[in-house]
C-alpha cells in the first residue's frame, strides 16, 4: 500500500456496523453496554492534513505489527496482559517482594505506586479519552486480524499501557534498581494492545508517557508535603 493510499484509508472513519448487520460469530466484539467506560459517540474528529498523515504512519506501524510480525505463540502471549486475572498476579508478585524486601519502605512505594495507577488512570478515561475521541483500530472489523474484544471505551491515551507505566516510574524514583527492570514487562504490555488490535501504536506511546509524567508528579508532590511536615 503506498503513501496517498494509508492516508487516504486513514482518514476514513471508524464505525461499527449496526447490530443488525452483524453475524452471531461477531457479536462476542461488540462491548458490553453494561461498561462503565462505555461511550457511544465513537466517530473520530475532524482531522488536518497533518494529522491525517500521522494517522497515516500510524497505520503502517500497526499494520506491521498486526499483520506482519504475528505467529501462533505471539497471538497467546500477546492475549495474556488482556486479562484482568493476569494483570493483578503480576501486580501481586511485585508489590510481595517489594513489601518483604525493603519493609516500610517497600510498603510506602507500593501505596504511592497504586495511587500514581489510579490517578492516571481516572484523569486518561475522565479528560483525555474525550478531549481526543479517537475511535480504536477494532471497530472495524473488516480490516484488522482482532485476538480480544473490544470492552469499550475511546483509544488515545491506552490505560493499560497508562497504568502499567505509572506503577514502575513510581518504583524507579525511588528505587532504581528495582524499578527500571519493571519497564520491561510495561513495555510488553504496551506492546500487546497494538498486537491485539484494541489501541493504535501512537495510543500506548501517549499512554506509557502520560503515566510516568503523573507518577513524577505525584512523587514530587509527595516530597514537597513531606519536606514542609
Amino acid at each position: 500500500m503506498d503513501l496517498e493510499s494509508t492516508v487516504h484509508h486513514a482518514s476514513m472513519p471508524f464505525c461499527p456496523r449496526s447490530a443488525s448487520a452483524t453475524s452471531d460469530r461477531d457479536s462476542r466484539w461488540l462491548p458490553d453496554p453494561r461498561l462503565r467506560h462505555h461511550h457511544s459517540d465513537l466517530a473520530p474528529l475532524p482531522e488536518s492534513r497533518q494529522t491525517v498523515r500521522l494517522q497515516a504512519l500510524d497505520e503502517v506501524v500497526f499494520r506491521t505489527i498486526n499483520s506482519v510480525w504475528i505467529c501462533g505463540f505471539c497471538d497467546r502471549m500477546m492475549e495474556l496482559p488482556s486479562s484482568t486475572v493476569v494483570i493483578a498476579v503480576a501486580a501481586l508478585l511485585i508489590a510481595l517482594p517489594l513489601g518483604i524486601r525493603y519493609r516500610t519502605d517497600g510498603l510506602a512505594v507500593v501505596l504511592l505506586g497504586l495511587a500514581a495507577v489510579e490517578l492516571a488512570d481516572a484523569l486518561g478515561s475522565r479528560v483525555l479519552w474525550p478531549l481526543a475521541a479517537r475511535a480504536r483500530p477494532c471497530l472495524d472489523p473488516l480490516r484488522v486480524r482482532r485476538l480480544v474484544p473490544w470492552s469499550g471505551g475511546y483509544s488515545m491515551p491506552s490505560l493499560h499501557a497508562t497504568d502499567v507505566f505509572a506503577f514502575p516510574t513510581t518504583v524507579a524514583v525511588r528505587l532504581p534498581r528495582v524499578g527500571l527492570p519493571l519497564t520491561l514487562p510495561a513495555a510488553f504490555v504496551a506492546y500487546s494492545r497494538v498486537y491485539v488490535t484494541v489501541h493504535w501504536p501512537s495510543d500506548v506511546l501517549v499512554g506509557a508517557v502520560f503515566g510516568s509524567a503523573v507518577a513524577l508528579l505525584l512523587f514530587l508532590a509527595e516530597r514537597r508535603t513531606t519536606a514542609a511536615l
